[in-house]
């Protein structure tokens, strides 16, 4: 949710505090919301957010004709990428687009595009958050090069405003999952 001393120091001063949990889920962020408007008391405005975030979730799965294989990499800048795992915002991402996570480990780890490589050829998807094309053009293999440009013509490299995904997902996530949808089907 947040720092923990900024919230021990809240906590301190007896402000009152809702810590609600990073949701990976839009059940959970459902959930996030209903906790928020019980607190605000805010329930018929909760119930109204719910019932469009259904709605918007029914219009991806509808629009979700298969199940492509997707990679999810986090530009992190000076200290290049990094592959999501099960249990990782990109994997929920990729999963509320109904997307199958290329990836069998938890959490996110570092990985370079020569490493990640043998695995591209299978990839439908190659979603990369940040500063692609820094982290994409460090490959000194020409063949890289050209079939990432093939794939860029053909959308199958995204980019995802990554403000976003910083605490799970969020509305903000949703909006980014329906973008790329009607992006990518």
């Amino acid at each position: 949710m947040g720092p923990a001393p900024a919230i021990a120091a809240l906590k301190k001063a007896h402000i009152p505090v809702l810590e609600l949990d990073s949701p990976t889920t839009l059940q959970q962020l459902e959930t996030n919301i209903t906790l928020l408007a019980s607190r605000l008391h805010a329930e018929s405005a909760a119930q109204e957010l719910i019932e469009q975030l259904q709605t918007r979730r029914a219009a991806l799965l509808k629009n979700s004709r298969h199940k492509p294989t997707v990679v999810f990499l986090l530009d992190i800048g000076e200290r290049g990428l990094s592959q999501a795992g099960t249990d990782t915002t990109g994997d929920a991402l990729i999963k509320l687009l109904g997307g199958k996570n290329i990836s069998q480990f938890s959490g996110y780890k570092s990985i370079s595009v020569e490493a990640l490589w043998p695995s591209i050829r299978i990839l439908f998807w190659l979603v990369v958050v940040l500063t692609a094309w820094i982290a994409l053009t460090s490959s000194s293999n020409v063949s890289h090069y050209c079939n990432i440009a093939k794939r860029l013509k053909n959308n199958q490299i995204v980019s995802v405003n990554a403000a976003t995904l910083i605490a799970g997902l969020s509305l903000g996530a949703l909006a980014e999952a329906e973008r790329l949808a009607d992006k990518l089907y």
